[in-house]
């Protein structure tokens, strides 16, 4: 904490699987962020790295509250030398005096977004953060994106197709994730509490990748 400005940052550590080179091209550029094309030796493949000036980002960091990250999404997941999942790009991050406290402000990604958002309605951000980690764990177990919130609304709220069907444990726990309303969606304690996460059926289905909470 700055005494003299009352400004609270986040501190995380390099993940330094990926990094720039003189081949690396410049593909995108957003209005904090510049996106790259380089060359990952660890993968051995074409990735995307995005390049984010933290100066043009104001981050707001809940004074007792872990902050709702609000833009979960594949691109935004990186994992150190030791596969320990790390998120970034903290740019939509919003300040909660309490945990179940809504805001309408937009944010997030689409298709990763939940359909309160997507519908401007009053939101509670640790849920539809859920809802984006559902659609990121359909998508690593199943190899494809599930069905926008959107469209499945549209259709009458269709529960989420399973073309290549994961376990019966984590399919479970993805179609709570990715529920259209925020008010039946579970919370964190009752995640790490399905057999999915606390047996490690995902993590095995994962190629034995851990997901560790942030400390």
């Amino acid at each position: 904490m700055d005494a003299n400005f009352g400004i609270t940052t986040v501190v995380q550590e390099l993940c330094s699987t990926l990094s720039l080179t003189s081949d690396a091209k410049k593909i995108a550029k957003t209005c904090h962020s510049t996106v790259y094309r380089a060359h990952s030796a660890k993968f051995n493949c074409e990735v995307a790295i995005k390049v984010i000036d933290r100066s043009l980002i104001p981050l707001h960091i809940a004074k007792t509250y872990l902050p709702p990250h609000r833009d979960i999404k594949l691109e935004n997941i990186l994992l150190n030398e030791a596969n320990d999942v790390r998120l970034i790009d903290y740019g939509f991050a919003v300040r909660m005096e309490h945990p179940r406290q809504r805001t309408m402000s937009g944010c997030g990604s689409r298709p990763y977004t939940a359909l309160s958002i997507v519908q401007k309605r009053p939101y509670n951000p640790f849920s539809t953060d859920f809802y984006s980690c559902g659609f990121v764990l359909y998508t690593m177990l199943t190899g494809k994106w599930p069905t926008d919130a959107e469209e499945r609304y549209r259709k009458g709220g269709v529960d989420v197709d399973y073309p290549s069907p994961p376990s019966e444990e984590a399919k479970e726990l993805i179609t709570r994730l990715l529920t259209l309303d925020d008010e039946e969606r579970p919370g964190y304690e009752e995640i790490v509490g399905t057999i999915c996460v606390s047996g490690s059926d995902c993590a095995q289905q994962l190629g034995n990748y851990h997901v560790v909470r942030s400390r």
